[in-house]
């Protein structure tokens, strides 16, 4: 077992060998202990000219967001390239399932009020992380 963070993972150690008998080659296969996080983004376009509406929902969309906590891993606005102005949401969310996630971006108030034009919902593997230390 080796220690990660506050988790461990067990490794399985298996050999493969040739008719001959010679090693081909080990394989380690880490498997984390309890939930893995099952990760989804949530990214939606707002619709042309809907800034009152973003402006008018946004203190109830941050409130729904904050009460998932930890379940809410990052997000924020999606901007122009020039930075001038909001085009949508990033939401990268750690919930059981598409179902779950589906929930959560129909729920959100910003949905309800009808800001959004479009929204993509897409399973995401977490392959590399590295947030800015703060």
């Amino acid at each position: 077992r080796i220690p990660i963070g506050e988790s461990q993972v067990n490794r399985d150690h298996r050999r493969t060998k040739a008719k001959n008998g010679n090693l081909i080659a080990t394989i380690v296969a880490v498997q984390p202990r309890g939930r893995v996080p099952v990760f989804f983004i949530i990214l939606t376009t707002d619709k042309p000219g809907a800034s009152e509406i973003r402006a008018e929902h946004r203190p109830p969309h941050l409130d729904y967001l904050e009460s998932f906590g930890d379940k809410l891993v990052a997000g924020g606005a999606t901007l122009s390239d020039d930075g001038e102005s909001v085009t949508g949401s990033f939401l990268l969310v750690d919930v059981a399932d598409r179902a779950a996630a589906e929930d959560f971006a129909r729920n959100d108030p910003f949905a309800k009020a009808g800001l959004f034009e479009k929204t993509e919902i897409r399973r995401w593997r977490n392959v590399f992380f590295n947030p800015p230390k703060t």
